[in-house]
């Protein structure tokens, strides 16, 4: 057998000859091996620290803050990371792109902030 590499749909094939014989007659045949590699989970590199974003931090261009949350993880097999949230999408000015970069609006942490408080 030889030392077939990983093909692009994530397998290995391969194949080996034999033959059979009664002394008469001799029968030829090929298998064929079918190696499906793991897809194997993605890990996390490190703790992620917490993040404080605060609306008044000295920065005047611009309140929106991220943090690029791939840095924190990988993939052993190579395979593209797809970042999702289902917790907090949309909520106060939180978003997250499927590449895991997590943007905070400040403003809207502020005007969420305000809203409630003139609500409570």
């Amino acid at each position: 057998m030889t030392d077939a590499p990983v093909n692009g749909l994530g397998f290995t094939e391969d194949s080996f000859l034999y033959s059979i014989t009664d002394g008469l007659h001799i029968v030829n045949a090929r298998v064929l091996i079918k190696t499906i590699n793991t897809n194997d989970l993605p890990e996390q590199l490190r703790q992620i620290p917490n993040i404080v974003f605060t609306a008044d931090d000295g920065v005047s261009d611009s309140h929106v803050r991220q943090i690029n949350l791939s840095q924190y993880f990988w993939d052993p097999d190579g395979d593209t990371l797809t970042f999702k949230s289902s917790d907090f999408e949309s909520t106060l000015g939180l978003s997250l792109s499927p590449q895991g970069i997590l943007k905070a609006d400040a403003s809207s942490f502020f005007c969420e902030s305000m809203a409630r408080h003139r609500s409570g």
